[in-house]
């Protein structure tokens, strides 16, 4: 093995995942065609990368001449699916013919002259190479940097207008650090078109696998979102469902479907996982809200004394749930609605936020409703409301 095996080995590591984010992207760059034009970019960089290629640079021992010119020509059809890519950020359709036509007529260029001369099975310096082979890598490598350039720019200037923590900057910011390490990549060989001086030429199969890591880590953006709210989804789920099934069991017309285990709820969802954590944040809400007629003012209140401090635990949801056993306790005893809602803690949270906060409140509850003050809270004896009714 030579010291330069794990660069290449690295190289191929790229390339796998490239394929991986041109197979996990097909489906939405089929469904949605502004974003073919950057899938065909991914996807003919880690056809040209996969090519059998992958020992050095051109013109040093190839195994196949003929593949040279194919992953040259699959690279310039790369270079022309960013440059598109480029064209439709800037909002230029009118300048995306222009575009394709001069990529196709570099590309046709370079066909000629491989097919014809050979140009593409010599790489030197200029004195060293034939006019032929001079005018190849001369067109090949400035078409490289110079879409590989204003891709970098046009990036990084939309990347900046975007907010920092959104997907769309994130994959402009990783899409245009993979694209530099690429024109680094071409900058190279350019320089090489000069001087004969063997300097980082080992790191080239370095700079080509990181690019295409970062480019496809710059594509599956929204595949890891996605996959990220899922999971919020399904830990919601998961945390939230002791509660509303407590819950639910005393106010059972709150659901929108049959109850079914916990583990089934999650491994064989019904909907989606982002709507049946939306029905257990709604359904959940419901349930406390018809369960605001079974309390009583002196249980909230022996609720707010038997929290504990502030520093502890979140006091409000620790009353709440204190309220909510003993309101459910009575729901289930068939005992009548007492006709008085406490103002709070019963209203916190609900119904005066977005859903997210509505989420975030409900999951402190279900904690709270199965910590110790909870479990434990025991509330003061009162007469049978009958009685009251018969006392007032």
């Amino acid at each position: 093995m030579t010291a330069d095996a794990p660069f290449h080995a690295l190289e191929g590591a790229g390339a796998i995942c490239l394929w991986i984010a041109v197979i996990v992207r097909c489906p939405s760059a089929v469904r949605h065609p502004p974003q073919r034009g950057l899938w065909l970019a991914v996807a003919t960089a880690a056809l040209a990368m996969s090519l059998p290629l992958l020992s050095g640079l051109p013109g040093t021992d190839p195994p196949a001449p003929a593949l040279l010119l194919v992953r040259s020509l699959t690279g310039v059809v790369s270079a022309g699916a960013v440059l598109c890519f480029v064209v439709t950020i800037m909002g230029g359709r009118r300048i995306r013919a222009w575009a394709c036509g001069a990529v196709a007529a570099v590309a046709l260029t370079l066909a000629v002259l491989g097919t014809t001369t050979g140009a593409h099975r010599s790489y030197g310096t200029l004195a060293a190479m034939p006019p032929a082979a001079t005018a190849y890598w001369l067109l090949l490598t400035c078409t490289h940097l110079a879409v590989n350039a204003a891709c970098v720019a046009v990036c990084w200037r939309y990347a900046r207008g975007r907010r920092s923590g959104s997907a769309l900057a994130l994959g402009l910011r990783l899409f245009g650090i993979g694209t530099a390490l690429a024109g680094l990549y071409w900058l190279r060989l350019f320089a090489g078109l000069f001087t004969a001086s063997d300097a980082l030429l080992r790191y080239q199969p370095l700079l080509m696998a990181l690019h295409g890591i970062l480019r496809a880590a710059a594509v599956l953006v929204p595949t890891a979102l996605a996959l990220r709210q899922t999971a919020c989804d399904i830990r919601t789920v998961w945390r939230l469902w002791p509660l509303w099934r407590e819950l639910v069991d005393a106010v059972p017309h709150v659901a929108l479907a049959r109850t079914r285990p916990r583990l089934t709820e999650i491994l064989w969802p019904r909907d989606s996982w982002k709507l049946l954590a939306y029905r257990k944040v709604v359904e959940t809400r419901d349930a406390i809200l018809v369960l605001r007629d079974y309390t009583d003012p002196s249980v909230t209140r022996a609720a707010v004394a038997a929290a504990p401090p502030r520093g502890a635990a979140p006091a409000e949801a620790t009353v709440l749930a204190c309220v909510l056993r003993e309101a459910r306790r009575a729901k289930l005893a068939g005992l009548p609605r007492t006709g008085a809602r406490p103002p709070e803690p019963l209203g916190l949270g609900l119904g005066h936020g977005s859903l997210d906060d509505e989420r975030i409140f409900l999951l402190r509850l279900a904690e709270a409703y199965a910590s110790p003050p909870a479990l434990t809270f025991a509330p003061p004896r009162a007469l049978p409301r009958d009685d009251h009714r018969k006392c007032a």
